[in-house]
């Protein structure tokens, strides 16, 4: 039996679908249920006796071929009825995107070849950077395709022109044309693709292919007056992005240093008015519970040292458990706003680290002890902790480590209880 479903269920469209998908598969194959296989296994034991030819220019989703992803073609998706609508604004996207991509590519191969043995192969293999940007794995990519060995200089160069590469591809991502609204996110997003490709073009090549771009996306008509067209949509909702995102995309040095900075500020902050706070808190609190009013003041100070305090506890395990009730309690008594969103990131940071950790060495029964406590802590706060990560070590974990302290009672238990926090059934 054959099976296809579209890879957006799982995790994209359904939260967590990939691990349901894991979970019946495994179930499928542990109880014999059927035999899982491939079609590159089965096309290796069965190999074909027939020549099929493929219909060039046709797809799943489009019955006029692929006018789709480029033409005014009647098929489109989109909320709600819309009958004065077209999608003629597909034609100049594309032509603008197929101008760019091809001004780009005789320039990225020039430039590419004074560092890569392959330019197209170097292109092809940065999937393996993109996936890992560790800097073992990096290095191990340029001892891979590079030229020679590059300098500094010339792997910031090279890693410039592979992003620029990425980002010719990434705009013909499939969602910008499947819509019936030029500015919806869809289209939206691959403009930003493409913006981004031509801004590093510019660094690369000293030359404003942006220009020539917003020429041809001008041609690009909205369906909606307010919005213009392309040359607006990409003025308004493209460029604004581009500027935050190089903004944030600084030097890995400048980035810590920056963070450096306001850590420290902070600490500051907070030095100078613990000690105000710590002889405030008694009166004040005193004063509430009367049904007095607390100055804006000592509250903001005390939301200012709460959040600290809570990105201190969860940065750090073992987790100090009565110390985050405290923190927790006093939060809700004088109703502070926590940086939900802030301390839930450490957190998570914190539990995938510890994981990790204990992955390499599992006989470490005092980490799976934290481990435990500070998952069932993750599981109360008042917030989402996102766990997905730590889940998985976990999954892989249970058939390859588990099965391995059978005899070890107190090592079991604990990891069985692990896995109930994380929503995993050991046994």
């Amino acid at each position: 039996m054959n099976v296809a479903t579209d890879g957006e269920n799982y995790g994209h469209h359904h939260r967590f679908g990939d691990m349901a998908l894991a979970y019946a598969l495994d179930h499928i194959e542990q109880n014999k249920l059927a035999r899982l296989t491939n079609y590159g296994e089965f096309l290796e034991k069965y190999p074909p006796t027939h020549e099929v030819e493929i219909i060039e220019k046709t797809s799943w989703s489009c019955v006029h071929g692929i006018d789709r992803w480029w033409s005014d073609c009647g098929d489109k998706t989109g909320f709600g009825d819309h009958p004065g609508w077209d999608q003629k604004w597909r034609t100049p996207l594309r032509n603008a995107f197929d101008m760019l991509r091809d001004n780009l590519a005789p320039k990225y191969e020039e430039k590419a070849h004074r560092l890569f043995n392959d330019p197209w192969a170097a292109r092809d293999g940065y999937i393996d950077v993109i996936l890992d940007r560790s800097e073992d794995n990096i290095d191990t990519f340029f001892d891979k395709y590079a030229v020679h060995e590059l300098t500094k200089e010339e792997k910031a160069t090279a890693r410039k022109l592979l992003e620029m590469q990425r980002y010719t591809i990434l705009m013909y991502t499939s969602d910008g044309w499947y819509f019936d609204e030029l500015s919806r996110p869809e289209p939206v997003q691959v403009m930003q693709y493409a913006g981004r490709a031509a801004q590093l073009a510019t660094e690369l090549f000293g030359e404003g292919i942006e220009g020539k771009l917003l020429d041809m996306l001008e041609q690009a008509k909205s369906n909606l007056p307010g919005q213009g067209d392309g040359r607006r949509i990409f003025e308004h909702l493209v460029r604004p992005v581009m500027l935050r995102a190089k903004a944030d995309t600084g030097s890995d040095g400048q980035r810590k240093a920056l963070d450096s900075i306001v850590a420290s500020a902070l600490d500051g902050i907070e030095k100078t008015f613990r000690p105000l706070f710590e002889k405030l808190y008694p009166p004040e609190r005193f004063t509430a519970e009367l049904g007095g009013a607390v100055p804006r003041v000592f509250q903001l100070t005390e939301e200012l040292i709460i959040n600290n305090e809570f990105h201190r506890v969860v940065k750090n395990i073992p987790l100090n458990a009565a110390g985050v009730d405290d923190l927790l309690n006093a939060t809700a008594k004088w109703q502070i706003t926590l940086d939900s969103d802030g301390i839930a990131y450490d957190f998570k940071i914190t539990l995938e680290k510890t994981m990790a950790g204990f992955a390499v060495d599992p006989s470490d029964a005092g980490r799976l002890k934290d481990l435990l406590a500070a998952v069932s802590l993750a599981r109360r706060l008042p917030f989402p902790v996102d766990l997905w990560k730590v889940q998985n070590m976990f999954w892989d974990m249970k058939d390859k480590i588990y099965p391995q302290f059978s005899t070890n009672k107190e090592w079991l238990e604990d990891f069985v209880a692990l896995g109930k926090q994380l929503s995993i059934k050991v046994r």
